[in-house]
């Protein structure tokens, strides 16, 4: 079950493949972020069913403390040990 803060990978699209933070949710979609392409203040919408949870957890810090350098520097941290 995905949730807030929760590090993603996106099954479908020209970004399958690619790792996501979920910063907020709406009934059937998720607002992801990743630091670079995707920043806080432009999330990407979408669909719940197109993600597949990590089991990873963001908790560093409180959602509106977040920061997009942050999540980039994290997310590529956690691809490179994959």
């Amino acid at each position: 079950m995905q949730e807030i803060l929760n590090v993603v990978e996106s099954k479908k699209g020209h970004d399958a493949g690619r790792l996501y933070l979920i910063i907020r949710i709406e009934g059937e979609f998720a607002f992801v972020c990743d630091g670079k392409y995707r920043l806080l203040s432009k999330p990407k919408k979408k669909r719940l069913t197109h993600l597949r949870d990590t089991h990873l957890k963001f908790s560093q810090k409180k959602l509106q403390d977040l920061q997009d350098f942050e999540i980039k520097t994290f997310l590529k941290n956690i691809s490179h040990k994959e």
